[in-house]
C-alpha cells in the first residue's frame, strides 16, 4: 500500500503533537480503542488517578461556567 510509506512520519508527527500539547495542567492520554472494555477500564483508571490528586472535574466545570455569557448559557451556544 502506498500509504504505508508515510507511517513513520505520521507516527513521528503524532508523538511530537502529544509531547507539545500535553502539559502538567492539561495532560493528554492515549487510550487504546481496539476493545471497548479495555478502553473503559483505562479511562476509569485515569479518572480515578486524576480525581485522587485534586478536584479537577469541579475546577473544569467551574471554569466553563465562568467563561459563559453571564446569563447562565454555556459559551458557544446560540439561541435559535
Amino acid at each position: 500500500m502506498h500509504e504505508r510509506e508515510y507511517c513513520d512520519s505520521h507516527l513521528s508527527a503524532y508523538e511530537k503533537c502529544l509531547t507539545v500539547m500535553s502539559t502538567m495542567d492539561s495532560p493528554w492520554y492515549v487510550v487504546p480503542a481496539d476493545s471497548e472494555k479495555n478502553a473503559l477500564l483505562v479511562l476509569s483508571q485515569i479518572i480515578g488517578d486524576t480525581s485522587a490528586t485534586g478536584n479537577w472535574l469541579l475546577s473544569a466545570l467551574n471554569s466553563e461556567m465562568h467563561s459563559g455569557h453571564g446569563d447562565g448559557t454555556a459559551p458557544g451556544l446560540v439561541d435559535s
